[in-house]
């Protein structure tokens, strides 16, 4: 690796980012349990979704993960998690990437 370049996300010490279905759990949390906080964002090109973004707000970190649809696949491609210092930072990825999806013509929403 250069020096000074950042480390490759998705690594060792990179912390599980929920799946769909522990997402919705997460969302709405049991009185016991820390509140997480989520925020997803589904990507639809011509009607048929082809990504979806999350950022989560873990205990002592913040992650923004893609799952990618491409067309014809039967799983989707899960990108290694990415993590961020703050909650502000992951939301504020998720927020440009969905721009980004918006300007190329996809449509983008909550879930």
């Amino acid at each position: 690796m250069t020096e000074g370049a950042p480390e490759s996300p998705g690594f060792a010490g990179t912390p599980e980012v929920p799946t769909s279905a522990s997402l919705t759990r997460a969302a709405a949390p049991e009185a016991s349990s820390p509140a997480a906080d989520v925020l997803v964002r589904h990507i639809r090109r011509h009607g048929r979704v082809i990504a979806i973004v999350r950022a989560v707000g873990l205990a002592d970190a913040c992650v923004v993960a893609a799952e990618v649809f491409p067309e014809g696949a039967v799983e989707p491609s899960k990108l290694p998690p990415y993590p961020f210092g703050d909650w502000h930072r992951a939301t504020a990825f998720v927020q440009e990437a969905a721009a980004a999806f918006l300007y190329l013509g996809c449509e983008v929403t909550d879930a």
